[in-house]
């Protein structure tokens, strides 16, 4: 399906989010790239969302030190989560001043020693908040803007995505059909729901989607081949009759996979 902004797009993710059943409480989470599944035009959510960040709207988290992976969170849902963490605790009001000073002045996905001193912390209260879970340690003098319980979240996240793309690479031709895959049981533990790890691999081009107005596939992207021409292992046209009459369709692998890495595909007509 297709929104024609991200506002809209943001009120669906959150519907998903809404309906699953995770086991402990966090702010509603999605990914950046999964709104790439929902609007083409990656221009345009890129734009919408720096402008919600600029905003103070949204929170933009860089979770994951090892991927081009960013998080988005509706910046009230992370603002009452982090005080209802720490209310009534001795770190309360060094968590408000952190929301007022940082979280609420600062749009980055990390925070510099400089902007720090400048309001009003020290270094002690900088490693309080690393312990608190509020800060992780980016590089020497600079630390990413998280939460508690990120680490678990990103934990369920890597079991379903995991779990998903196996069921499409062991398919005969690693592609099915998605109403097939949505009839398949699901991972128990895997509580962010299927349609949220759907759009998340989609939006992360772990897996490229052709759509025709008879059928949807999902192919599984490998770095079996490099650099070489695979002619796909059906055809198409047979498949999606008279709608399409293609005569061959190749694809050309030029990447290395991975579950953390960003990779591309090239569908080429002749």
């Amino acid at each position: 399906e297709g929104f024609e902004n991200v506002d809209d797009a943001l009120s669906h993710m959150k519907e998903i989010f809404s309906s699953t059943k995770f086991a402990v409480n966090i702010p509603m989470i999605f990914f950046q790239h999964q709104l790439y599944s929902l609007i083409s035009n990656r221009t345009i959510v890129d734009k919408e969302i720096n402008k919600l960040r600029s905003d103070f709207k949204i929170r933009v988290l860089k979770l994951t030190s090892t991927s081009n992976e960013y998080n988005i969170l509706f910046m009230d849902d992370y603002v009452a989560y982090v005080t209802r963490c720490y209310q009534d605790t001795e770190n309360s009001e060094l968590v408000e001043r952190f929301i007022e000073k940082i979280v609420m002045g600062e749009a980055g996905t990390s925070v510099k020693k400089e902007r720090f001193i400048q309001s009003g912390f020290n270094e002690k209260e900088i490693l309080k908040l690393v312990s608190l879970s509020l800060l992780a340690i980016r590089d020497v003098g600079d630390w990413w803007i998280t939460f508690p319980k990120a680490g678990l979240f990103l934990k369920t996240l890597s079991k379903g995505r995991k779990y998903i793309l196996s069921m499409v690479r062991k398919t005969r031709h690693k592609e099915i059909l998605l109403n097939e895959l949505e009839k398949r049981p699901f991972l128990r533990s895997a509580c962010l729901g299927f349609m949220y790890h759907l759009y998340d691999i989609i939006g992360a081009d772990l897996v490229q989607w052709f759509v025709s107005s008879q059928f949807c596939f999902l192919f599984l992207l490998f770095s079996v081949f490099k650099n070489y021409q695979i002619k796909l292992p059906f055809d198409l046209s047979q498949i999606v009759g008279n709608v399409f009459r293609f005569t061959d369709i190749y694809i050309c692998c030029n990447f290395h996979f991975s579950i953390t890495t960003t990779t591309s595909l090239l569908l080429r007509i002749r």
